[in-house]
């Protein structure tokens, strides 16, 4: 039996604006990079990856349509390495993540508005922020 999987899942933050562009052949992609956090021990420096992505089509018109630069963003895809001579006649190997899905993390409303104005609003609704953990819930 042969295992092939080449699945990637990044949560984080994109660096730039996503741009869309259009290749000579009339296809659509953009070109990001997502900042991922890494752990770190108590009173240790904070560091982050900056991963390089790509995305075409649907998706990339998406993320650039939607996504802004420090805006959270989740992504799917897979691994893409690339193999190329450089100047020097050196190969050279580029990785970046082929990203064929993407999500909202944050909602709208708490990137537009601040916090107060989300306690201070009025709707017709009674509803309360609830402080959940997983062991609140029955299942």
């Amino acid at each position: 039996m042969s295992l092939n999987l080449n699945q990637i899942m990044i949560a984080g933050r994109l660096t730039s604006d996503p741009e869309l562009k259009t290749t000579q052949n009339g296809k659509e992609f953009c070109d990001f990079r997502i900042a991922v956090n890494r752990p770190s021990s108590p009173g240790a420096e904070s560091s982050a990856d900056f991963i390089p992505c790509r995305a075409w089509e649907k998706t990339a018109r998406f993320i650039s349509n939607y996504f802004r630069k420090g805006q959270a963003i989740f992504a799917q895809g897979r691994l893409n390495v690339s193999k190329y001579a450089a100047q020097d006649g050196q190969e050279r190997v580029f990785y970046n993540v082929m990203v064929n899905n993407a999500q909202f993390v944050e909602s709208k409303a708490r990137e537009t508005v601040s916090s107060s104005e989300l306690n201070n609003s009025t709707s017709d609704n009674n509803t309360e922020d609830y402080d959940l953990s997983f062991d609140d819930l029955p299942f």
